[in-house]
């Protein structure tokens, strides 16, 4: 037979089938438990982690509320001035000055579009007394041809 310790035999005396099956439900509830109620635990803890982590920030919400609204004022002053800015006003403003700047660069291209004009004409002009001098220069060498016409000698002027 086997042979186990005297302490084993004598407790193995004192337990009972019901105590047997008495442990067995235990061990089988733990066994369901980790099956299925472990799970449902852990959602809980998470939901318990949710919810403190909620609570964290409706707790921080009036310090945030004076930060936007500290914020949003800033915001509105900026937006005030850029609209000062790009809207016509008394004269100050840069679309103001951009129309400005507008109207004169019109100007300016108006202006240069009429020196063009006269530039080309310009340009006519002195071509036509270039031709005009060639063909006076060609009548001139024509009426005295340069042989007749000896230039002075620099030495025999007194």
């Amino acid at each position: 037979m086997l042979d186990l310790p005297s302490w084993l035999i004598t407790w193995l005396h004192t337990v009972s089938l019901w105590d047997i099956v008495l442990w067995l439900l235990v061990a089988g509830g733990i066994v369901l438990f980790v099956k299925k109620g472990w799970p449902a635990l852990r959602r809980f803890a998470v939901a318990i982690l949710s919810f403190a982590k909620m609570v964290d920030a409706v707790a921080g919400l009036p310090a945030f509320i004076k930060r936007t609204d500290a914020t949003l004022t800033a915001q509105d002053l900026r937006i005030a001035e850029i609209h000062h800015e790009t809207h016509k006003n008394d004269g100050s403003s840069i679309k103001d000055s951009s129309d400005r700047t507008e109207a004169a660069v019109a100007r300016v291209e108006e202006g240069v579009a009429g020196l063009h004009g006269r530039m080309d004409e310009v340009e006519r002009s002195v071509k036509e007394l270039g031709t005009e001098q060639v063909d006076l220069r060609h009548d001139f060498e024509n009426t005295h041809p340069r042989s007749d016409i000896e230039p002075p000698n620099p030495k025999e002027t007194p």
